[in-house]
């Protein structure tokens, strides 16, 4: 069936628990988790509509924090009967700090299956910031080509775990949706390009320049070019100017 989630789910290498803070109980164990939700399996059926105050211990430390803490609302639940277990959906409401917390556990799951030696630990330092991503000024501007031509599309200025941001000599429709390759600078985990699919958010003209600048928020990414995201975060940018409540230090 058709996916309808805004945020796609990502999956820890292993179940994560999770317990219920107003009772001090385990509840279950994470199965898979987005920006907005998550999937929970559970020793037995949960009501819908029930609202937890949950606490996820964490295997290491994310902005100096050992645990993860959000209330979530049982939208369904469901036994499966192959693996004798019961299922259970929830909504999360998250304050910005936690849902912070949540996309670089979300990144995490993202590289569990991806190993490389040169890839370091992510240490962070806590700023002040508005944004739900943190934005990264490259040390130099990445080509930008159509996935299946090499007709230039424009430069990447800055990039996200989430998102870029694209300077193109003509304007770009907002809601425009395509798949394009981004040459990289160096080889990164054997690969020249990074491999996106991207849906634009927003267009405009810069003043000084006369040139588009658009931005963008990544829609499909596999976990091989996610990795190389998070490699380019730590070894080529900087955090921009505006803010950044988290900043990515290597």
């Amino acid at each position: 069936m058709e996916n309808r989630r805004k945020h796609p789910r990502l999956a820890p290498k292993e179940y994560l628990k999770v317990f219920d803070r107003t009772h001090n109980i385990l509840l279950g164990e994470l199965v898979n988790l987005s920006s907005e939700g998550a999937m929970l399996v559970t020793p037995g059926p949960i009501k819908a509509s029930t609202v937890f105050k949950c606490r996820v211990i964490l295997t290491q430390e994310i902005l100096g924090r050992g645990e993860l803490t959000f209330e979530a609302e049982c939208r369904w639940c469901r036994k499966n009967i192959p693996a004798d277990r019961w299922e259970s959906g929830y909504r999360l409401q998250l304050n910005p700090q936690e849902a912070e917390m949540i996309e670089y556990l979300s990144l995490g799951f993202k590289l569990c299956d991806w190993g490389d030696d040169d890839l370091r630990d992510v240490r962070t330092t806590e700023l002040e910031n508005r944004r739900r991503s943190v934005r990264y000024e490259l040390e130099e501007p990445y080509p930008v080509f159509e996935l299946l031509s090499y007709r230039q599309i424009g430069v990447v200025a800055d990039l996200s775990v989430d998102g870029m941001r694209l300077i193109t000599p003509k304007p770009i429709a907002k809601d425009a949706q395509f798949a394009c390759r981004v040459k990289l600078p160096t080889t990164v985990f054997r690969e020249d390009y990074l491999m996106v699919d991207v849906k634009c958010m927003w267009s405009r003209k810069r003043d000084t320049t006369g040139d588009f600048e658009s931005g963008y928020s990544i829609v499909k990414l596999s976990k091989e070019d996610a990795a190389i995201i998070l490699h380019l975060l730590i070894h080529s940018s900087r955090a921009r100017k505006t803010k950044p409540r988290v900043r990515v230090l290597g």
